[in-house]
């Protein structure tokens, strides 16, 4: 049985930062054909990229753990559409010339994030946010 999975919840791990002891990962453990995260915890770090971390499992192991196994909680985003919405306005109303236009704000949900908009009769303004870390402005002016 297939399971759509919305993009919103998938995220790839970056394996290539440093791990510092206290920060929460998710630990790498590959079987034969595709491999298991578990939340862990870093202890301390050792020599020759390795570290020991307390892995959440069933029986709360703690072992060394190579670095290229160890990637980065990733938290979630403090961005919403809401707010780009709202900096999009903010910064609209905070022009002189844009305050005297009438101006427009629109805004379209997608699967992973939004685009905004705001049309004024001297250009207008494209914001758009991937629904994690990226956000992408575009203004035009005439």
């Amino acid at each position: 049985t297939e399971i759509d999975m919305p993009r919103r919840f998938i995220r790839k791990f970056g394996f290539s930062d440093g791990a510092s002891v206290n920060e929460e990962v998710m630990v790498r453990r590959p079987f034969s054909d595709f491999d298991y995260f578990y939340l862990g915890k870093v202890l301390d770090e050792r020599p020759n990229n390795k570290y020991l971390v307390h892995i959440h499992d069933d029986i709360n192991m703690v072992e060394v753990v190579d670095r290229q196994d160890i990637a980065a909680k990733l938290l979630m985003s403090q961005v919403s559409c809401t707010m780009l919405e709202g900096l999009l306005q903010k910064a609209a109303a905070s022009n002189e010339s844009w305050g005297k236009c009438k101006l427009e704000i629109h805004r379209q949900d997608t699967i992973d994030g939004c685009v905004a908009t705001a049309l004024w009769p001297q250009g207008n303004a494209v914001a758009s946010w991937d629904g994690g870390r990226k956000i992408d402005l575009n203004l035009f002016t005439f």
